[in-house]
């Protein structure tokens, strides 16, 4: 079987998540183009799921700058899923909206912030994972939160994650 050069398949990659980006439009996320994929084990990443068959990394910042009290902040979300099986993945979720699921807790696991119920299509939302294949996306959460440590409690297609950071 012939494989696309890189160039191809990056190109066709970020026509794909304009498209992605166009539709989600109203769902609490932004969906940013996606840059390349760094290797399983590149620096800045940290595994949140794992089992036999699959793996799921995230990167985000630790610290975010409160800066001006009245402004939103924006929590960039790097996420990834690793197949490692020997056989394709079916990725499904009730809506494209629901690929990425979030809230956030202080550090007594109290409920703070939750993602927006915004309207979205019922369109099932799925996802093909080639054995060996790493699929990834970026997202932007919008934090309403000054100052303190919290958890970012979030579902990528299905699969559950934390992530720990402050805002200073």
């Amino acid at each position: 079987m012939k494989r696309a050069p890189a160039a191809t398949v990056l190109a066709a990659a970020v026509l794909a998540a304009t498209v992605l980006a166009t539709a989600l439009g109203g769902c609490g996320v932004v969906l940013q183009a996606p840059a390349s994929a760094p290797p399983p084990s590149a620096a800045g990443f940290t595994a949140f799921y794992a089992d036999a068959t699959v793996t799921g990394e995230v990167s985000a910042p630790a610290v975010l700058a409160a800066g001006d009290a009245a402004a939103t902040l924006q929590l960039p979300l790097q996420l990834r899923l690793r197949n490692h099986g020997h056989r394709a993945m079916e990725l499904t979720e009730s809506t494209r909206c629901t690929v990425l699921r979030w809230s956030i807790a202080n550090a007594q696991g109290n409920l703070l912030q939750t993602m927006p119920n915004r309207p979205c299509p019922r369109q099932l939302a799925t996802n093909t994972l080639p054995p060996t294949q790493t699929t990834a996306r970026a997202y932007q959460i919008p934090i309403t939160l000054r100052r303190g440590r919290y958890i970012l409690k979030f579902s990528f297609w299905g699969y559950p994650g934390e992530h720990a950071f402050e805002v200073r």
